[in-house]
Formats: C-alpha cells, structure tokens, sequence
C-alpha cells in the first residue's frame, strides 16, 4: 500500500515537472526569400525605425501543445526580416535607439535641409 502511494506520487511529481519549462523557438524569418537584388526600384529615400529596448526584450510564453509552453522573442526576432523588407523599398534604412535621435539625418548627405524642432 504505501509503495503504491509513493509510486503515485512520484508519477504525479515528474508528469507535473516535465512540462514546467519553456521551450525556447525562434520565429525569425528566412531572409533569402526577403532578398531582392534590383536596385534601380528602390525609392531614393531615407527611413528610420525605432523599437523600444524593453519592446525588444519582450518574451512571450505561449501553450506548445502536450502541455509543453514555447518561449519567443516577436520583435527581437522579427526585426532582421523588417529591416531587409524596409531595404528592398528604401535606398538607406536606419534603426534608432531613440525617438529624437537626429545624427542619422544629419549625416546622410540625400537630405539637404534638416530643421530641429
């Protein structure tokens, strides 16, 4: 009797174990289906994005399925595959750490005037 309460036990403990851990997936995109090589249709123009760091960091946890969890990172691993569809429309495309960062502006000679407000 006691041998199998303890059994029971020790089922219940590794079934209610095993699926306590995240399983980390990346959702990153495949970038050679992202790659377009003719330069001559890109927009001669200049485009900026900007996540935040903590936006970046994010990490979501969802069901797996079998009562496994899945851990990602939506924007950390989205945004190589954002910034190679922004340069397939764009000739220059910049990430910013800021939103009132301006020294990419200023330093891309395509724009001729830049007012600070």
């Amino acid at each position: 009797m006691i041998y199998m309460a303890r059994l029971v036990l020790f089922l219940f403990v590794a079934v209610e174990c095993s699926g306590c851990t995240p399983h980390p997936i990346s959702i990153s995109p495949n970038l050679t289906s992202l790659n377009y090589k003719n330069d001559q249709s890109r927009i001669a123009k200049s485009v900026a994005y900007y996540i935040p760091e903590e936006t970046r960091r994010l990490k979501v946890i969802t069901a797996g399925g079998g009562g496994d969890s899945v851990s990602y990172t939506p924007y950390k691993d989205l945004e190589t595959g954002i910034y190679q569809a922004l340069s397939n429309v764009f000739s220059r495309v910049y990430v910013t750490t800021d939103t009132t960062e301006r020294d990419f502006l200023r330093s891309d000679p395509a724009i001729k005037e830049w007012t600070l407000g």
